[in-house]
């Protein structure tokens, strides 16, 4: 009798409910597999590839693409059909909206531009980082993606720290980023260039991954990997470093439990860290100076063509200004050419806000201060108590002394925490609601 029902049990006829439920439990596994994909594709070509330094540049139908853009446009694809479209929701949030409106007016001060093409490139870059990113990492947060995101995009950064590590403290660089940078013709100095190739878009990078590295449980890989972040990019000798690391760590003093015993610690490491950078013996290439001096200090020279920069530049936008350039300035990319023509050596004003003003006008400057109110108002409850905040707020802070919209690499990590905030901020309210609703505070 045992053996008959064995026998039975054996050939019994897959039922359809046995069926759709193998069903669903495959559809969730290649879902999974896709996504894993997806975000390793994005995060490797956005921080392991020196896309703004030496890697080539596509062209299709004439028009140059770099790979960070083809991904994202070739992911976006994918997402839209896998979601039946349903990604396209993302369009309604404020971040967007706002977002788009920049694109627009980089896309009409491109029409005005000198350069129709180069003034285009810049606006796809934009909407690519700023808006088709986001889009992507809050669907893909919002499909229960978000954890195996971070783990990806930490160890991608991790892979990425330990090139600079190498290129610094060993002084060995792989022979792909040294191929690289030399066909862009960019000189290696006592500076650690990275993947990136830029000693101040490559440390950005890094330190923008710190939250997401913070979010690791184990403490004996989160804290070594966050000091090595901060030697890597403090060996970058970039002031643009030193700033977005000092309100990190207000930020992680700010939201630390234990505030002293961690400020002594950062403290102590910090000094440590600056007094053994002048014995690695290198060369900073200022006359009587040392990678210390530099980092802490800046180049003398470098902050008065800063200056000079900065005022030179405004002598020239109000010098025609009228109405119409007053509203959208004189169109994208039109400040290098201004820069060029002080003589100073350098073709950036390295100041996100100047170069806006200039190129955009008065609309392009107001919509990208409302862009960054619009982020404090939204995540007021949550800025000041998570790191993420901290750090988004850097970025902005930075842009002072550096152009930081115009790159595609360590944008898509800022973008990456932006998008993180909004999916934590909003689960947090499901949840609030839910927990008010279950103790009958309020009515469903």
């Amino acid at each position: 009798m045992a053996e008959e029902y064995r026998f039975r049990a054996r050939h019994i006829e897959p039922t359809r409910s046995n069926v759709a439920g193998y069903d669903i439990v495959a559809a969730a596994v290649v879902r999974k597999v896709l996504y894993f994909g997806i975000a390793l594709a994005l995060c490797a070509v956005h921080l392991l590839l020196p896309i703004e330094r030496g890697f080539p540049t596509p062209r299709i139908v004439g028009l140059p693409f770099t790979l960070t853009i083809l991904v994202s446009m070739i992911v976006g694809v994918v997402l839209f059909f896998e979601s039946n479209g349903k990604i396209l929701v993302i369009l309604l949030d404020r971040y967007v909206r706002i977002q788009l409106f920049i694109v627009w007016l980089f896309s009409f001060g491109a029409v005005i531009s000198a350069n129709l093409q180069s003034g285009m490139f810049v606006a796809l870059s934009y909407f690519i980082t700023f808006v088709l990113d986001y889009m992507i990492l809050v669907y893909l947060f919002r499909r229960g993606f978000r954890s195996e995101f971070i783990a990806i995009l930490v160890f991608v950064a991790f892979l990425a720290t330990l090139v600079g590590a190498a290129e610094g403290i060993v002084g060995y660089s792989l022979s792909f980023y040294t191929d690289a940078f030399l066909n862009a013709n960019v000189i290696r100095g006592f500076r650690v260039l990275g993947t990136l190739g830029n000693p101040i878009i490559y440390p950005m990078a890094l330190i923008l991954a710190v939250p997401l590295i913070m979010e690791i449980k184990a403490s004996y890989i989160k804290y070594p990997m966050i000091g090595l972040v901060f030697v890597v990019s403090l060996l970058a000798i970039s002031t643009t470093a030193v700033l977005m690391w000092a309100l990190l760590g207000l930020g992680i003093a700010m939201i630390s439990k234990r505030k002293v015993r961690l400020i002594v610690i950062v403290a102590v490491a910090l000094t440590l860290i600056l007094l053994a950078i002048p014995s690695l013996g290198w060369d900073s290439g200022y006359i009587g100076s040392i990678p210390l001096e530099r980092l802490v200090l800046t180049n003398p020279v470098s902050t008065q063509t800063r200056l000079d920069v900065l005022f030179g530049v405004w002598d020239i936008y109000v010098r025609d200004l009228d109405v119409f350039r007053l509203l959208v300035g004189y169109g994208l990319r039109s400040v290098s050419p201004a820069v060029q023509s002080l003589g100073l050596q350098t073709d950036t004003p390295d100041n996100v806000y100047m170069a806006l003003l200039f190129e955009n006008g008065l609309l392009g400057l107001g919509a990208f201060l409302f862009l960054g109110a619009a982020i404090l108002w939204r995540f007021r409850w949550s800025i000041w108590k998570r790191l993420d905040g901290y750090a988004i707020l850097a970025w902005f802070v930075a842009g002072f002394i550096f152009t930081t919209i115009y790159y595609e690499t360590f944008n898509f990590v800022w973008v990456a925490l932006v998008a993180n905030l909004t999916v934590i901020g909003a689960t947090s309210k499901m949840e609030k609601r839910h927990h008010l609703l279950s103790k009958g505070k309020i009515a469903s």
